[in-house]
């Protein structure tokens, strides 16, 4: 059996769950670890939820809270290998095991190239949008539209801020490219963006 682990925020969540779907599209025994979520005890990273299935249409097999503790004592125990993602670079081989606990957030869209039409099927909401979000949803189609990210929250904390003039600078490359852009923020810090 191979041990996925989820982690982090819905976009790591994402990730982590299309390299799961992969090795399950392959043929492997794969399911998802989400103990993660039931043991954030940092002080300066903001606490996560499991989100995927709460938001999306996935397949998803989870392994018991009971298996999900035997797995991670094995691993400790050097009874199973670990595959761990590295972070700067697309691992091939971890596309090819058949047995173990993966952990990481996996990262690169390469991990579920091969099958890109279930995960952007899967990756549906559950929920259709209504209101402002489907006006905006329908702005966004209509134009040239630019999507700008900013996560602060925690970040703060942790030292991984970007500097301010790094989105100034994103924002005028763009704009010299794609002179009628439109740029929609998301972000934890709404109020800092605007100003």
């Amino acid at each position: 059996m191979i041990a996925v682990k989820i982690v982090g925020g819905l976009g790591n969540q994402m990730y982590c769950y299309a390299l799961y779907r992969t090795l399950l599209a392959r043929g492997r025994n794969v399911k998802m670890d989400i103990s993660f979520f039931g043991h954030q005890n940092s002080p300066i990273i903001d606490k996560r939820r499991y989100l995927l299935s709460e938001v999306f249409n996935i397949e998803e097999r989870l392994l018991s809270p009971a298996a999900s503790f035997n797995v991670r004592a094995s691993r400790k125990l050097g009874l199973i290998s670990t595959y761990t993602d590295k972070g700067d670079c697309f691992q091939p081989e971890v596309l090819n095991v058949k047995q173990g606990y993966i952990r990481g957030s996996w990262q690169s869209f390469k991990y579920c190239a091969e099958i890109e039409n279930t995960i952007r099927k899967e990756f549906t909401f559950k929920k259709p949008l209504t209101g402002r979000s489907a006006e905006v949803l329908d702005e966004i189609r209509s134009c040239n539209s630019v999507s700008l990210s900013i996560r602060r929250g925690d970040y703060l904390n942790l030292g991984h801020v970007l500097p301010d003039d790094y989105y100034a600078k994103a924002m005028r490359y763009i704009q010299e490219r794609v002179p009628d852009a439109k740029f929609f923020c998301t972000s934890d810090d709404i109020d800092w963006c605007k100003n």
